[in-house]
């Protein structure tokens, strides 16, 4: 069976069943087989209904064998149900677990590389489409294909004639079918895309809600999604014109001959060729061999929609993850950081360069910062370091060791950040600081908020530490939320410190306040300083102006100064427009 084969895909999925896959096989095998027993068991009560009838015997005969063999039927077909049931949402819990695993694991560039509403669609939507291919479709399908071969190896054994009329209808539905198939799999890929993009449109919608208020955009933002939706609904018309076709082709050749069999049925019985009491056994028999090759096509159908699905998921278990394994230590640890001739561009811009052969050395110990113009590839060289991004071209070394080498955990374990715009999450005060050391005690996070000046403020919340604090701090200003990054900092206690212009989005009052938490964060570290502000890197022992990809100046403070360059030209430019 090839692998990328619909089968093939199917399979694959039933693997996430993990050890209930025999049971998921037993439940799917009893379901495919329901309508044969039905039709076994209604095809023996109406001969032994006739044959009582021919023998002027009561009904009440009938009965009690006849409940007997339903009850039996219905607790058989319940068990089959209960194991196909749970088999399917174990597989689609282990499979939407392994997709999430995945794309957290995703390296960096990968993610940026598309838009986040894609992945949160791929996640939520896609491993619950794809458990339907082994879910009711698949046993559709085995029940269109176990029932007809069933039925035809008892029709054939006693009136085979019965037979040729529902084999030519099946083969006919069954052509039908083939040519529905391929343009219903296209229309479903086309309407997942459509999914992703809505998803899309709505996280813009509601993380700039501020923005779309502010400015007069609503109606236009109304508009946008309103053109993805009508696109998905003008899908799913064509769908259900494809759908609807389909059917009324099947129910009309089924129907047309379950007539014919009846007729051809009661000529044999006539002409003495049958007898008609296995006319009447056979009929249900009969109608189901036309019925289930027509099930069996359409079911195929459905499967083929949902592999797209499989096939989004499988493009999210092949992403290319993040190195877990590797050093983790460097054998030079005086040298905490060296860059050298370091080239890098986002993925999605390849040709324009943000960093152009960039060299930096941050020792152990010392405090280095970056300043210079925005855009020149400052904040770049931390995601660098932290592996965030992989740059083009050029060696990047941590202890002495080269980058690759290091497991990314032990890699990132090293280091603390502390950016701009603070990432808080739907949680509360303590669950945000802990993420610096996930499972720290109370005591200890409550430690690392009164060094970074966010204790009391934290006490004063209604719920204190236990405060929820909204979708990305939400309800907290600016410089509590920079304060519990701070924090968590603290909480980590990595030796070497990465401050991304921390204080550059913040009034006077809040500046002091995280300034302060800053330097006492500061001692004892090394620290890569990123600053817009020149009076915050002032005091590093080392500055390096980076602009247009590549470090332009290098000095102290009052080396710069006394250069006159590029740096000292900031310099003057920011007191100017603070004493204007």
């Amino acid at each position: 069976m090839r692998a990328n084969s619909v089968f093939g895909r199917v399979l694959r999925v039933v693997r996430y069943t993990g050890k209930l896959w025999p049971l998921y096989a037993l439940g799917a095998l009893i379901l495919a087989m329901q309508n044969t027993m039905a039709n076994l068991v209604l095809g023996q009560s109406m001969r032994t209904l006739l044959d009582l009838s021919a023998q002027g015997g009561g009904v009440a005969a009938l009965l009690a064998p006849l409940a007997l063999r339903l009850v039996v039927m219905l607790a058989i077909i319940l068990c089959g149900f209960a194991l196909l049931i749970t088999c399917v949402a174990v597989a689609e819990r282990n499979l939407r677990i392994d997709v999430f695993t995945r794309v957290v694991r995703a390296q960096a560039s990968i993610l940026l590389s598309r838009h986040s509403g894609e992945w949160v669609t791929m996640v939520t939507q896609h491993p619950n489409k794809a458990k339907e291919a082994i879910d009711w479709p698949f046993v559709s399908f085995l029940m269109g294909v176990l029932g007809p071969v069933s039925a035809f190896a008892v029709i054939a054994s006693r009136a085979w004639a019965l037979a040729i009329p529902a084999l030519i209808a099946g083969c006919v539905l069954l052509l039908v079918n083939i040519w529905i198939a391929p343009r219903l799999k296209k229309l479903t890929q086309e309407g997942l895309m459509r999914y992703e993009r809505i998803t899309a449109r709505l996280l813009d919608i509601i993380q700039g809600y501020a923005v779309i208020r502010a400015f007069p955009c609503a109606e236009r933002a109304v508009t946008r999604f309103m053109r993805v939706a009508d696109e998905l609904y003008a899908l799913f018309i064509r769908r259900g014109r494809l759908m609807a076709a389909r059917q009324t082709v099947s129910v009309l050749f089924c129907s047309t001959i379950d007539v014919v069999i009846l007729l051809l049925g009661a000529a044999m019985a006539g002409r003495g060729l049958v007898e008609l009491g296995v006319v009447v056994e056979l009929a249900p028999l009969v109608a189901a061999l036309a019925w289930g090759i027509s099930y069996a096509a359409e079911a195929y159908t459905e499967l083929l929609e949902c592999t797209v699905a499989v096939e989004r998921v499988e493009e999210a278990l092949a992403l290319p993850q993040e190195q877990l394994s590797g050093r983790s230590s460097g054998p030079r640890e005086q040298t905490c950081a060296e860059l050298t001739s370091v080239t890098f561009a986002y993925p999605s811009r390849p040709e324009d360069d943000v960093l152009r052969g960039l060299s930096l050395t941050l020792r152990s110990g010392e405090t280095l910062a970056l300043v210079g113009p925005s855009g020149g590839g400052k904040s770049t060289v931390l995601r660098l370091l932290l592996r965030l991004y992989e740059r083009k071209s050029g060696d990047i070394a941590i202890d002495g060791a080269p980058l690759a080498d290091w497991s990314v955990d032990a890699l990132r374990a090293r280091f603390a950040l502390v950016p701009q715009m603070p990432q808080l999450f739907d949680g509360t005060v303590l669950e945000n600081i802990e993420l610096g050391r996930p499972g720290a005690p109370r005591e200890d996070i409550q430690a690392a908020a009164r060094l970074a000046n966010a204790d009391e403020f934290v006490r004063a919340l209604p719920n204190g530490y236990d405060t929820r604090v909204g979708e990305r701090g939400a309800q907290l200003s600016g410089g509590q939320c920079q304060r519990i990054a701070i924090a968590r900092a603290f909480l980590k206690d990595a030796p070497v410190l990465l401050l991304d212009e921390a204080t550059a989005s913040l009034d006077g009052v809040s500046e002091a306040a995280v300034q302060q938490a800053l330097q006492t964060l500061m001692q004892g570290r090394t620290v890569l300083l990123v600053a817009h502000r020149l009076s915050t890197a002032r005091t590093a022992r080392r500055i390096l102006y980076v602009a247009d990809g590549s470090v332009q100046e290098e000095g102290s403070h009052d080396e710069l100064m006394a250069r006159g360059g590029l740096y000292a030209a900031l310099w003057r430019a920011q007191n100017e427009a603070q004493t204007a």
